[in-house]
């Protein structure tokens, strides 16, 4: 398992929760589909964006995963 590990990239990931009134609406809004582009855009294949939402509170969940706890946060804020 070590051998088939070794070229697997762990990388810092930062969340945050954002309180929105409908979840449904935040994930189709355009401005928000276009914000995570940029971010995915931004990070390329060193990183990873995912927006999600909660299935018990009235928050989408935003991760960042990128090749430092700086970018990642740097990405997050960009959001």
């Amino acid at each position: 398992m070590s051998k088939l590990a070794e070229p697997l990239k762990i990388y810092p990931q930062v969340l945050e929760n954002v309180c929105v009134t409908d979840k449904k609406a935040a994930q189709n809004d355009p401005a928000v589909q276009e914000a995570v582009f940029k971010v995915a855009e931004a990070l390329g294949d060193t990183g990873h964006i995912q927006v999600r939402e909660s299935g018990t509170k009235s928050v989408v969940c935003v991760m960042v995963e990128a090749m430092t706890t700086t970018l990642a946060r740097s990405m997050l804020m960009e959001w």
